[in-house]
């Protein structure tokens, strides 16, 4: 497996398109080969907040995720819109 998750904050006044188009790629990505799991949540104390936890059956199954056209659109949807971001990785996403 391999685990990833990625906690964000959006910038003020964007939370809810960065969050629209966290949810489009979250339903795209589900369809993806490899993917185990792919969950986006939103904080209920700050919307602003969001976190995604996704889980692949191998580190080839995210880099095949990052070529996906889903993958760009999100990217593009949220350039200069995310003022924080962390990322952290499980089992044997190192």
């Amino acid at each position: 497996m391999y685990d990833l998750a990625f906690r964000m904050t959006a910038v003020a006044g964007d939370e809810d398109d960065v969050f629209a188009a966290l949810l489009t790629t979250t339903e795209a990505s589900r369809q993806e080969p490899g993917v185990v799991s792919f969950e986006a949540l939103r904080s209920s104390n700050d919307p602003r907040i969001m976190l995604v936890v996704e889980r692949y059956d191998s580190r080839e199954a995210y880099e095949a995720h990052k070529d996906t056209d889903h993958y760009a659109a999100w990217k593009a949807a949220s350039a200069g819109r995310i003022e924080a971001s962390e990322r952290f990785v499980g089992g044997d996403a190192t």
